[in-house]
C-alpha cells in the first residue's frame, strides 16, 4: 500500500480501530448454504478497479476481483499468477504467468492481455482515472503516457502471450503485484465507462460475484463465484451487505439479530466493549488535519509544524475518541508495512515525526 502524503499532514492525529461486534457462527447454523449478514458504513462509489479511489469501494472490490498477487496475513501469496516470481535486471523487469485455470465469472479465461488493458486504461489521461499514480505510476513509461505525450500501449506492461505478462519498473519495488486488478478486456471494450458501474456491467475473477447492485443502492449481496480458480477455499455461499451509516442503527440490527456483524463507534463502544460480541479491528486509515492551503496563512510550513508539536493525540485517541484507535505520528499506520531486510515495521523505523514540546512549538 502506498500513502502519497507532504507536510500538510504533520498534524496527523490516529490511527483507526473499528469496534465490531459479531455473532461467532450465527448465521443459518443449519443451513448448507450459508448466509452472512454484514453491513457497511458507506457507499460503495464505483466497482471498476480503473476508477477505484475510496475505502469502501476497495472493501467491496476485494471480494470481487483478484490480481496478480494478494496477501494472505502479512504474507504475499500468489492470486491469479502461477507463483512469486523474482525480478531481473536489477529488481525492475517482472514477467508473470497468469494460472490456466483462472477464470471470469462469465467463463472467460483470465489472460496477460486482461492486466495489460487495466494498467493502460488507468495510465490513460483520457480515462480520468484517480487510481493513477497511486498504483502504476512506477511502471516504465507512466508519466509519459499520463501527460499525453505517447500512447498509452507505450506503458511498461505487454503481454507475451494469453498467459505471460512481462511488467518493466522505473526503479525495483516488490509490492506492485498485488496492487494491479485485471478487466475482461472483452466486457470493458464492450461496455466503456460503464463498467464496474452496476452489477450488469460486471464480471469478476475473485471469490465473490456482486448481485443486486444498481450503483447506487445501500444493500447487495455477494455471491460465491463457482469459476473461481480457488472457489473450494470459499466457505460462505452469500454475504448479504447492507450500507449502515450511523452505529444506533447497526447496534440495534445487531441486536435485533438482522445483522451478524456489526460496525459501531463513539459511545456504542463503551456501551458493548465489554459483551463477549466485541472485537477491536485495526484499520489502515489516519485521520488528521489538514490546512487551507490556498490561503497565505495556513500554507505555511512552520505553522502547520507548531500544530505538530502541539497536539496530544495520546489525549485525543483515549480522552475524546475512546474508541480504541491509537496515537498515530507517521502518516502510515502500524501494520501497514515493513522492513524487507529486517522484518521492522515502518513506523518503527521512520521513528515520532512529532511529540508534544511546547518550546519547539513557539519556535515555530
Amino acid at each position: 500500500m502506498k500513502k502519497r502524503t507532504g507536510m500538510i499532514v504533520g498534524v496527523l492525529g490516529a490511527a483507526v480501530v473499528a469496534g465490531v461486534m459479531y455473532f461467532p457462527g450465527q448465521h443459518n447454523k443449519n443451513s448448507k448454504s450459508q448466509t452472512l449478514q454484514t453491513m457497511m458504513k458507506d457507499d460503495v462509489i464505483t466497482m471498476s478497479p480503473i476508477m477505484l479511489t475510496d475505502i469502501y469501494s476497495a472493501q467491496a472490490q476485494t471480494q470481487v476481483y483478484e490480481g496478480l498477487y494478494r496477501y494472505k496475513g502479512s504474507s504475499v501469496v500468489t492470486g491469479n499468477a502461477v507463483k512469486v516470481v523474482k525480478p531481473t535486471q536489477n529488481g525492475t523487469v517482472y514477467t508473470f504467468k497468469i494460472r490456466d485455470n483462472a477464470k471470469w465469472s462469465n467463463g472467460d479465461k483470465v489472460t496477460a492481455q486482461d492486466f495489460v488493458t487495466a494498467i493502460q486504461a488507468v495510465a490513460d489521461p483520457k480515462t480520468k482515472s484517480q487510481n493513477s499514480a497511486d498504483a502504476i505510476s512506477i511502471i516504465k513509461n507512466y508519466d509519459d503516457v499520463h501527460d499525453g505525450k505517447i500512447s498509452p500501449n507505450k506503458i511498461g506492461a505487454v503481454a507475451l502471450d494469453a498467459h505471460t505478462l512481462r511488467i518493466t519498473l522505473t526503479q525495483a519495488f516488490d509490492k506492485l503485484a498485488t496492487s494491479i486488478i485485471p478487466v475482461n478486456t472483452k466486457d470493458y471494450k464492450k461496455w466503456g465507462t460503464k463498467y464496474g458501474t452496476s452489477s450488469k456491467y460486471m464480471v469478476t475473477n475473485g471469490a465473490y460475484q456482486m448481485t443486486g447492485w444498481t450503483g447506487t443502492n445501500s444493500s447487495f449481496t455477494f455471491t460465491k463465484n463457482a469459476k473461481y480458480w480457488d472457489a473450494q477455499q470459499v466457505k460462505i455461499e452469500k454475504v448479504k451487505v447492507r450500507v449502515i451509516k450511523t452505529p444506533m442503527t447497526a447496534a440495534n440490527e445487531f441486536k435485533n439479530k438482522h445483522l451478524d456483524i456489526a460496525q459501531i463507534s463513539d459511545d456504542y463502544i463503551k456501551t458493548y466493549k465489554n459483551t463477549k460480541y466485541y472485537h477491536a479491528t485495526p484499520q489502515a486509515v489516519v485521520r488528521g488535519i489538514y490546512f487551507n492551503e490556498t490561503s497565505n496563512k495556513t500554507n505555511n510550513l512552520h505553522l502547520r509544524q507548531a500544530f505538530g508539536y502541539l497536539i496530544d493525540r495520546n489525549a485525543i485517541t483515549s480522552n475524546i475518541m475512546n474508541d480504541g484507535s491509537m496515537p498515530q505520528s507517521n502518516a502510515v499506520p502500524k501494520g501497514v508495512m515493513s522492513n524487507p531486510t529486517t522484518g521492522t515495521d515502518f513506523t518503527t523505523d521512520a521513528g515520532t515525526q512529532f511529540k508534544v514540546n511546547k518550546e519547539k512549538a513557539k519556535e515555530e
